[in-house]
């Protein structure tokens, strides 16, 4: 089996192609529509928590290559609990299915501590052991007994490039704190807490043509889907996973006839 080490989304369907949601109660102020906003902060917030309410269907034009689902900003409770599925276009076929999961990133069925959570972006991907064709993403919650209504932020329905061999890549995450910190000479340290991002910096060896026209066509204006090593023994996807964009310009390098290198600089959005 080929090892996995690096996928980077390449058509985001939901802004791709004249789909529509369909499906459950959501607020007049913040519909399900929402969820094709690039802002994870223009949240889709449901009516109750009722299974009702909280379900819905992205109804994509045709089947389409589906390798990576993410969500941002997923505001549930510690046990709410979801499920994705693909499904082909007579809408009979599941191509993938994630079971009935919690909807908080966990590790063995272990919820993260909060705190986590909200650091990582309150992100949850999904991953098909394979990408997929389907023409239907139905997605369930199930939260009932909680007083707050569910809200999503984004919601990104990828097709995705990955290394046609396997090699090991370089790559570290920067943690971004936007807190003030604010030091009296001789005196105290005061803090004023502000949310955390994440920069994922990354090099791949090599330019196909196929990454080289991702870099190209999102340059720094269309995010990226990143999920890093997403099949080690201890993977957990949210914590190296990030939805952002590039943060700088980056030359596809070319030292020497046939060898290419691209240096990605990710900044998480929140």
């Amino acid at each position: 089996m080929t090892i996995r080490n690096v996928l980077i989304s390449d058509l985001d369907w939901t802004q791709e192609i004249s789909g529509f949601f369909d499906g459950g109660n959501w607020e007049p102020l913040a519909p399900l529509s929402n969820l094709l906003s690039l802002n994870p902060q223009f949240v889709a917030q449901s009516v109750n928590n009722s299974e009702a309410s909280t379900q819905f269907i992205y109804h994509l034009d045709s089947e389409k290559s589906i390798g990576l689902i993410y969500f941002s900003n997923l505001l549930t409770s510690s046990t709410c609990a979801m499920e994705v599925k693909i499904i082909d276009e007579t809408n009979t076929i599941v191509r993938y299915d994630s079971g009935i999961v919690l909807a908080w990133a966990n590790e063995s069925n272990v919820a993260f501590r909060e705190d986590e959570v909200v650091a990582l972006g309150r992100n949850r991907i999904f991953i098909p052991p394979a990408p997929v064709m389907g023409k239907y993403i139905q997605v369930l919650f199930s939260q009932p007994s909680h007083p707050t209504p569910l809200k999503i932020g984004c919601m990104n329905i990828c097709s995705v490039y990955e290394p046609v061999y396997p090699f090991e890549i370089g790559f570290s995450i920067t943690v971004l704190d936007e807190s003030n910190i604010d030091r009296v000479q001789y005196g105290s340290t005061y803090i004023t807490p502000k949310g955390k991002r994440h920069r994922f910096n990354f090099g791949l060896p090599f330019g196909e043509k196929d990454l080289m026209r991702i870099i190209r066509t999102k340059g720094k204006s269309k995010p990226f889907n990143i999920c890093l090593i997403p099949e080690s023994s201890s993977f957990v996807p949210e914590r190296y996973s990030l939805y952002g964009l590039m943060s700088q310009d980056n030359p596809i390098n070319n030292p020497m006839f046939g060898v290419y290198s691209q240096n990605f600089s990710i900044e998480q959005i929140i």
